[in-house]
């Protein structure tokens, strides 16, 4: 009988005892004691790289040139340059490299995108975005430079992203304001407004904020959970939606929500929105939607440092 969908089969990490210590943890069946050893591995298929994001680009063209198809953490380059020798390293080894943002393939932001296409809420004129958390920790790799630190590449990205996918264009003209810590030299707040031609996405991203606010100023002295939330707004109504399920089951339990003001709710016509099957793990919807291959083999993140590949069919 074949693995279920998800099971891990191989990790690797640059300290052997460390990945047998996390194969033995997650009873998945072979360590590898290096990076290389996993790419030399001829039953793994694919791989999910989750390593800091300045050795996204590097690893993702090692296991390319490998063979292998790659699913890499956000961002997978750390400029337009290293995007651009990516595409052509994809082209050159004829392997499916894919970017693992999930608010392309989470059924709630699917059914977000619906609801734009299909004029639900009628015409797409401006998104919201805050996105926050505290950590001020030195030796976090979120606020190491040299390592691809701080709020726009960690989690700004996922503005932008997540406004090319709901107005389904790029954008025409782009404007950001940085506040860079003076120790660690990352943004520990971006404030961006794009303008996609048709509507405008304006949003602000920080490492050093506390969770979602809305009108009141953000105070920074305060460390608490991360907070995610996002507004569409239209010519006719508005929807808001909640972070997804995080894998970790001591994270809040999250929800889909659509809704307008009282007076008119979350469509034009009084009716609400449906929230079945909208909730559900980041990776497993990136997964799903991950284009076949041969044998299906992904990998799943664990520790900082470490990958494994697990099957997915």
């Amino acid at each position: 009988m074949p693995p279920h969908p998800g099971t891990p089969k191989a990790i690797a990490s640059r300290d052997r005892a460390k990945a047998d210590a996390a194969a033995a943890k997650l009873s998945i069946p072979t360590a590898h004691e290096s990076y290389e050893a996993l790419l030399a591995d001829p039953n793994i298929d694919a791989v999910y790289i989750p390593l800091p994001n300045h050795l996204h680009a590097p690893w993702t063209i090692r296991a390319a040139e490998a063979g292998k198809h790659v699913l890499c953490e956000k961002p997978i380059a750390l400029n337009a340059a290293e995007a651009r020798h990516l595409v052509e390293v994809r082209d050159r080894t004829g392997v499916q490299i894919q970017e693992a943002f999930m608010v392309r393939s989470h059924p709630q932001w699917l059914k977000a995108q619906a609801l734009v296409r299909e004029g639900e809420i009628g015409d797409l004129r401006s998104i919201l975005w805050h996105f926050s958390y505290f950590n001020a920790a030195p030796s976090n790799i979120r606020n190491i430079a040299e390592f691809g630190g701080g709020g726009l590449m960690d989690i700004g990205c996922y503005l932008i992203n997540t406004g090319r996918f709901l107005f389904g264009r790029e954008p025409e003209r782009v404007m950001a304001l940085i506040d860079r810590d003076p120790v660690f030299r990352t943004d520990r707040m971006t404030s961006l407004l794009l303008d996609f031609g048709v509507g405008h996405l304006a949003g602000t991203c920080s490492t050093q904020l506390v969770p979602y606010q809305r009108v009141a100023p953000t105070p920074s002295s305060c460390r608490s959970p991360i907070s995610t939330q996002s507004r569409a707004i239209s010519s006719r109504g508005r929807f808001w939606t909640a972070a997804p399920r995080r894998c970790r089951s001591r994270t809040r339990s999250p929800t889909w929500s659509a809704s307008t003001p009282p007076s008119d709710r979350s469509r034009p016509d009084g009716g609400k929105l449906p929230s079945d099957g909208l909730n559900t793990s980041p990776l497993r919807a990136i997964l799903r939607h991950s284009p076949p291959c041969r044998r299906q083999e992904c990998s799943k993140r664990h520790g900082l440092r470490q990958k494994c590949a697990i099957r997915l069919s």
